[in-house]
């Protein structure tokens, strides 16, 4: 997956269930679990699991429960 954030050109190495997710992010900044859910069609078992590998990466932020914001 090839992205352009804040200036910065990165090329990730993801799953499909990751890639999904991060395609969600092309035009929102925040999105909440119940949004993404129903955006991917993931179920929310999956999801879950996918996100937990995306904060632990540093991509995603998870200050709020159940809210997942890019990581600045």
């Amino acid at each position: 997956l090839r992205t352009n954030y804040l200036n910065q050109k990165y090329i990730l190495m993801t799953s499909s269930y990751q890639m999904a997710v991060l395609l969600q992010y092309n035009n929102h900044d925040t999105l909440s679990l119940e949004e993404l859910t129903s955006a991917t069609a993931i179920s929310k078992d999956i999801l879950v699991q996918v996100l937990s590998l995306l904060v632990k990466a540093k991509i995603l932020v998870n200050e709020e429960t159940d809210q997942y914001d890019l990581n600045p």
